[in-house]
């Protein structure tokens, strides 16, 4: 019997545009830390999965490649706009951890890959997750886990490439909001543009920087 460890994040609560995106990936507790070798120069570099704010956007699908290939399985989900909108930032997390989280047990045990009956989940943050409790799964929510537990750290990176590339799919869309470098956070140039150019279906209504410009 192997032990699973699932690490979950999220990328985007604080965006005012685009999706709250949240991702979960389990691991055997055997599993060593994966390591991605990166050439830069005429030098390679040993890079360990970690948190996704330090790793460069041009070396996310690297890494993605990389953890899909170690882990036993992985679930991510997106939560749109009006979603958020609807159920706060902290609802539409909440929501989204517990689908991901059912998601990466049922894979397991459909697919028979290894016997799940021990499992950790491990949250990023000091933040509680009733959707969870109330399907009796235990978790433990810890500040900076996207920092000290790398598949909480793996968790992170699925996230944010997910969230990059869904910007960037929509900053085709709507080139004049800077989204394929901004993310949909809100930056100068971003609220700058929200304020020139007005608000489009992709921002988030509920968020106070968004309902200024819509008073």
């Amino acid at each position: 019997m192997s032990k699973l460890i699932i690490g979950v994040d999220e990328v985007g609560v604080g965006s005012i545009a685009g999706p709250l995106v949240v991702a979960a990936v389990a691991f055997t507790a055997e599993t060593p830390q994966p390591v991605l070798s990166v050439a830069r120069g005429k030098r390679w570099r040993q890079i360990p999965i970690c948190d996704s704010k330090k790793v460069a956007h041009d070396l996310l699908p690297s890494f993605r490649t990389l953890i899909l290939n170690q882990c036993v399985a992985s679930a991510l989900l997106y939560k749109l706009p009006y979603e958020v909108d609807k159920l706060g930032a902290d609802g539409a997390r909440d929501v989204a951890i517990a689908i991901v989280v059912r998601r990466v047990l049922e894979r397991i045990q459909f697919l028979q890959l290894v016997d799940c009956a021990e499992y950790i989940v491990v949250l990023d943050g000091d933040i509680t997750s009733p959707t969870l409790e109330a399907q009796g799964i235990t978790y433990h929510a810890l500040p900076h886990a996207d920092r000290d537990v790398w598949q909480v750290g793996a968790a992170s990176i699925l996230a944010k490439e997910a969230q990059v590339l869904y910007m960037h799919r929509l900053h085709k869309k709507h080139p004049l909001y800077g989204w394929d470098h901004n993310h949909g956070y809100p930056t100068a140039d971003h609220v700058t543009a929200l304020r020139k150019h007005g608000v489009t279906r992709y921002h988030r209504r509920s968020y106070r920087t968004v309902q200024e410009v819509l008073s």
